[in-house]
């Protein structure tokens, strides 16, 4: 893909995101730990060059994670939606040229915001009394990434990265920093 072009993106993604602390209500109290399974994930990106190696990319994506247990209870169902918009500036370094490919690995660092959308029901151990949890909420958020670009043709890069998106959130009056490790393989297009 030509670096003077402007180009759309989608990739598809496995994901893993970090547990997460609570405080439970009512007589049986208590700080407890979410743990979730990992999950699959789309994501779509504008992107524009700018010189000598730089470009910026407005990221839109969105993942659904089950929740696989939560400390000290029985019964745990639920699931986090997480929606993310972030602004991202990547570099790109020298390609990396050889008879039958060019390789181009890639850099990048980017601020935005991520939805958050929780719900979650549960039995404390000691009683028998179902409890539910439910929170929604934006937050800011940051993101890193690294990952290499495979040249297709003049149009179309196959493109994987690595990317970290971190984000705080205190829905639930603890401070918690959750973060989602993202491995990710898609295409960018060249208009």
């Amino acid at each position: 893909m030509g670096i003077e072009e402007g180009y759309l993106g989608i990739s598809a993604g496995y994901n893993f995101l970090s547990d997460y602390d609570f405080q439970s209500s009512g007589a049986t109290a208590a700080r407890k730990e979410i743990s979730f399974d990992n999950s699959p994930s789309v994501s779509f990106r504008l992107g524009m060059p700018f010189q000598d190696g730089w470009r910026g990319e407005l990221g839109l994506g969105y993942q659904n994670y089950d929740i696989d247990d939560i400390s000290s209870t029985t019964g745990e169902s639920g699931d986090v939606n997480l929606y993310e918009i972030t602004l991202n500036f990547l570099y790109d370094f020298e390609k990396i040229s050889g008879s039958n490919y060019d390789l181009t690995p890639f850099l990048g660092i980017g601020a935005g915001a991520v939805y958050v959308d929780a719900d979650a029901s549960f039995t404390h151990n000691s009683s028998t009394t179902v409890e539910t949890v439910s929170a929604s909420d934006w937050a800011p958020a940051v993101k890193v990434q690294a990952g290499l670009q495979y040249d297709i043709s003049e149009q179309t890069d196959l493109v994987f990265n690595y990317s970290a998106l971190i984000f705080p959130d205190d829905s639930v009056q603890i401070d918690n920093t959750m973060v989602q490790h993202s491995i990710n393989a898609g295409f960018n297009f060249s208009y």
